[in-house]
């Protein structure tokens, strides 16, 4: 492996190989400003990703260690160990031992102390991510292929999903994607509404005036109604018909997110105007939620409808009581950027978040802290999780969807198809499908289930 290459990628000084995160990422020694290193860690990713197919083996190491270098300085307690093992000569003391549950509260580095060297610190801080540069080394050995190495498995393959349908007929990107709960038909947002029977071989497009582009769809839990939401507005259809049979004004710019209650008679919405509003789907009238300070990415309904809960770009989870129409709980992310892309469980309990570069789930009736899953490769552009919280899906820039069982942490399959960013995903009721939607203007199911 030709390290003298990927410091000339990163613009590194001469030295032994691997360097310490802050000279990998061009920081002064002791950077604390989380988002200076993840801008660091974001712009060197760009860097190297033009040469993972020219020279597959130096972009996984680089990608690894920067991938490590993020992982440890943008966690507190872990920096702090780091940091006081990083004399100036480059020499370490202490005996090492690595563990994700820094994440939880407990310390990364603990043990007697004896002289290691900085190379081996950085090599075990390493091992966290090794499957991830076996799955990364792979996908680049197989010419474009993704369907990948896995992170335990025996024979050290993750499994490729079936793609069992593929649909046409959208003159732009989809933005959004839905299933109906028994599966039989299919809902995707873009330039219009489309809704088709999953049978069908393409998709076909709704225009009512006045309905503009479509970024948020939603089936009712009966699935006999579906909504849409747009620039300003919210439509409820009826499914069978494909007619609109209500709309809400309330909200001043796009309407980003959906869900519908479990008894299908109340609807919430959030947009980018930072507000989240229920609305009662026999009436026009709805309830205001005011709080969030920037665009609300995702919503969801109890299951006993007595709760509403939002995330948004201002990096926080807020839960809403619907009946006093006030938020009784704030949650602030523990890092920058936590909720920048995120999806909610069907009832609201489990919350799968991103900041674009690393994965979260968060179990909310637990207040457990969350948990980090790996890290995966290329941007995450959209989420979903199932609704007992045990399946997390992510769709990323380069056209593939990672899924990991969330109690173990492994990457257990990918999807495979998609010939530029996936926009949106969506999983069935029972867990057994995913729906996706991307920028090549093709709408995709999978059977991800067992």
């Amino acid at each position: 492996m030709d390290h003298a290459l990927i410091r000339t990628w990163l613009q590194l000084p001469p030295g032994n190989w691997p360097p310490d995160h802050y000279t990998l990422l061009g920081l002064a020694p002791g950077e604390s400003d989380p988002r200076r290193i993840e801008q660091r860690v974001q712009e060197r990713i760009e860097r190297v990703r033009k040469h993972q197919l020219t020279r597959p083996d130096e972009a996984t190491e680089a990608m690894s260690r920067l991938a490590q270098a993020l992982v440890c300085l943008t966690d507190r307690q872990a920096k702090k160990a780091y940091d006081r093992v990083l004399p100036p000569d480059g020499q370490l003391t202490g005996h090492l031992r690595f563990s994700w549950s820094s994440l939880d509260g407990e310390p990364l580095y603990a043990g007697r102390r004896r002289r290691l060297s900085l190379r081996l610190l950085l090599a075990a801080i390493l091992a966290v991510a090794g499957a991830v540069a076996v799955a990364v080394t792979w996908h680049l050995a197989s010419s474009g292929d993704l369907g990948a190495l896995a992170l335990n498995d025996a024979d050290n393959r993750v499994r490729r999903y079936p793609e069992i349908a593929r649909y046409g007929g959208f003159a732009g990107p989809v933005t959004s994607v839905a299933l109906s709960p028994d599966g039989g038909w299919l809902l995707a947002g873009g330039d219009r509404v489309y809704l088709w029977k999953r049978t069908s071989d393409d998709a076909v497009g709704q225009q009512p005036e006045g309905l503009g582009r479509v970024r948020s769809v939603a089936f009712a839990s009966d699935g006999r109604h579906f909504a849409t939401g747009g620039e300003g507005n919210v439509w409820l259809w009826k499914t069978e018909t494909s007619r609109v049979v209500r709309r809400f004004a309330g909200h001043t710019r796009v309407v980003t997110s959906l869900a519908f209650s479990s008894d299908g008679r109340r609807l919430l919405s959030g947009g980018t105007d930072g507000t989240v509003r229920l609305w009662h789907v026999e009436e026009r009238e709805g309830v205001r939620f005011a709080g969030h300070k920037g665009r609300v990415t995702a919503v969801a309904l109890a299951r006993d409808g007595l709760r509403a809960f939002s995330v948004g770009t201002d990096h926080t989870l807020r839960t809403w009581d619907v009946g006093q129409g006030r938020e009784v709980r704030h949650l602030p992310g523990p890092y920058p950027h936590f909720f920048s892309v995120a999806a909610f469980s069907p009832g609201g309990r489990y919350t799968l978040s991103s900041d674009g570069i690393r994965v979260w789930l968060l179990d909310r009736e637990k207040a457990r802290k969350a948990r980090p899953l790996p890290v995966p490769k290329g941007r995450v552009t959209c989420l979903a999780v199932s609704e007992d919280g045990g399946l997390a899906l992510a769709g990323r820039e380069d056209g593939t969807v990672q899924a990991w069982y969330t109690v173990s942490g492994d990457e257990v399959g990918r999807c495979v198809g998609h010939e530029g960013p996936v926009d949106s995903i969506a999983l069935s009721a029972d867990g057994q499908l995913a729906l996706t939607g991307g920028e090549d203007r093709t709408v995709r199911l999978w059977r991800v289930g067992e």
